[in-house]
């Protein structure tokens, strides 16, 4: 089987700022054991927009997100929806090293990153000399699925202003004087398709917040005025 060619270099890390250390599968483990694994790691920078691996395509590294934010997407027949986004510490690709299967998701940088490249031989290696990392990446795999499976239900019993209103309650957001604000990481269109609704459900939503004093929008920038009317 034919690989993608990651154009991939051999990475020095520091003691300090291991890539290892930050991810839940390999972060329980003795400081010895993280710098012997980091020895394997390989370095893949992304400029922001560009693709790490496509839906479909035969790959054979699992990825680790080092610095910056990453969006998982899915090619549907009605369109392209958002899966999830991940940041430093969280893994992807895992699905490829478990199961041998072609990815059905793409991974675009958000922003400027950087990932740790793990091939999958080498990672079959480390888990033959430390089987708890094997232990580590299924509990991680659970624990990823539980949460979907609540995301699910949640969207289910929900209506779309109250799913927007979670996910700006939920979201990382900077101050402004005394007013916390968002800003979305993706486009509109992605943001509704995460929330499991259409573009113009969300244009609605966004629409009935504003007018009823909860929020200001201006482009990808929401100002939460009144996060009290949020939550009600």
């Amino acid at each position: 089987m034919q690989h993608r060619d990651l154009g991939l270099t051999p990475v020095h890390e520091s003691q300090d700022d291991l890539c290892v250390a930050r991810v839940p599968v390999f972060a329980k483990l003795p400081r010895a054991t993280q710098l012997e694994i980091a020895g394997y790691a390989r370095p893949r920078k992304l400029r922001a927009g560009e693709a790490l691996y496509r839906q479909g395509d035969a790959i054979a590294q699992l990825f680790v997100v080092h610095t910056g934010t990453s969006k998982l997407t899915q090619s549907r027949a009605d369109g392209e929806w958002l899966v999830r986004t991940v940041g430093p510490g969280e893994v992807v690709g895992e699905h490829a090293f478990l199961t041998g299967a072609r990815p059905d998701d793409t991974v675009t940088a958000l922003e400027d990153s950087q990932m740790c490249v793990f091939d999958h031989r080498d990672l079959g290696r480390i888990i033959s000399a430390h089987p708890q990392v094997a232990i580590e990446m299924l509990r991680a795999v659970s624990t990823r699925l539980q949460r979907a499976e609540r995301r699910i239900t949640a969207l289910a019993g929900t209506d779309a202003v109250t799913r927007l209103s979670d996910y700006l309650l939920g979201s990382p957001f900077a101050r402004d004087g005394e007013t916390a604000v968002v800003t979305l990481p993706m486009t509109k269109r992605e943001v509704a398709s995460y929330l499991g609704m259409t573009p113009e459900s969300f244009s609605r939503a966004l629409a009935r917040l504003t007018k009823s004093g909860a929020i200001e929008v201006d482009g990808p920038r929401i100002r939460l005025l009144d996060p009290a009317k949020l939550t009600s």
